[in-house]
């Protein structure tokens, strides 16, 4: 996660989590295998944690709000390292495999948030809650990858403000 798929290798990977060569090998195969185990993991995990999770416990219109701050909050910690699945989208490189579960992951949390959204009444000009999760997807992604450098919070703070102003214009009264 801090260092990036391509600049890792197995042997720092056998350095930090203590286990042998073999070990690793027999479990995983190799370190692209042990990454989508990673992914995998992390999706199930801080992912489902931010998103399915909070829409499942709050009624809708309070799961995006609390989504929202739980982004800033998140942003606050120093250091910040930014969501998994954005940082490994913005290294990929040319590797179907891994492009398709980075893509799986963010199908999943795009199907949050319109689970979310449609549950939730707009106006007829509005986007679908298909489109308005796809917003939101791409802005909390770009909010964390924004906010790996964004020490104060102000760039995602501002970004969520936005969003929230846009869900509320589109809103039936």
């Amino acid at each position: 996660w801090k260092r990036g798929y391509s600049a890792t290798s197995m042997g720092y990977l056998r350095d930090v989590t203590g286990l042998g060569a073999k070990s690793l090998y027999d479990t995983y195969g190799g370190k692209r295998e042990l990454f989508l185990a990673a992914l995998d993991r992390y999706g199930e995990t801080q992912a489902r944690r931010m998103f399915g999770d909070v829409v499942e416990t709050f009624p809708a219109e309070d799961a995006l709000r609390e989504i929202f701050r739980r982004l800033i909050k998140i942003h606050s910690r120093t250091p910040h390292l930014g969501c998994l699945l954005g940082v490994t989208a913005a290294q990929l490189e040319d590797d179907p495999e891994l492009q398709e579960a980075v893509h799986a992951q963010y199908r999943r949390i795009q199907s949050a948030l319109e689970d979310a959204l449609g549950a939730l009444v707009f106006k007829p000009s509005a986007p679908a809650p298909a489109e308005m999760a796809s917003f939101l997807l791409v802005l909390t992604q770009g909010a964390n990858l924004v906010g790996r450098v964004d020490v104060d919070t102000t760039f995602s703070a501002t970004a969520v403000a936005a969003a929230e102003q846009l869900l509320d214009a589109w809103r039936e009264n």
